[in-house]
């Protein structure tokens, strides 16, 4: 299967008792602090900051 966004291939696991779809290898805790930080904006944004409309929208929401 191939993420939705990067295009990268994933490794899925489906419970044969109860349905349950989870990804194989799940990253561990500094793998995705390491992803959110650096990686996620890009992969997923194109860019590596937030426009201003986003910083906008997040302050009012109070995400900052």
């Amino acid at each position: 299967m191939r993420d939705a966004k990067a295009g990268d291939l994933i490794s899925i696991a489906c419970c044969k008792n109860c349905g349950l779809v989870q990804l194989k290898e799940v990253p561990n805790e500094l793998d995705l602090f390491e992803f959110y930080k650096s990686k996620y904006r890009i992969e997923y944004k194109k860019h590596d900051r937030p426009s201003p409309k986003h910083v906008y929208r997040a302050g009012a929401r109070g995400d900052i």
